[in-house]
């Protein structure tokens, strides 16, 4: 297990980290580094995906969410809302 994709803030849109039509992504946990207050947002597939974890986190917080091995099928979409945080994906 190892942290293998690192997401920065994207705004109110969000990011397709994973392609919808490819192979699985197997999450095992979210590592949070906040600069500022802010929150994410995991779907399973695209923006319109169902919501798989969404969580607010304070200036200068740091925070794991262990997941627990959730397979994405059809790609996964994550927001990250503040200013310069980063979330860390833990990929398996």
């Amino acid at each position: 297990m190892s942290v293998t994709k690192q997401v920065t803030v994207s705004g109110s849109v969000g990011k397709q980290v994973f392609a919808i039509t490819g192979q699985p992504a197997i999450l095992d946990g979210v590592i949070v580094d906040a600069v500022s207050a802010g929150t994410i947002a995991i779907r399973d597939g695209a923006s319109s995906g169902n919501l798989v974890l969404t969580a607010s986190f304070l200036k200068q917080e740091s925070a794991v969410y262990p997941i627990g091995g959730m397979k994405f099928n059809k790609g996964m979409h994550v927001k990250v809302i503040g200013n310069s945080n980063k979330a860390y994906l833990v990929i398996r």
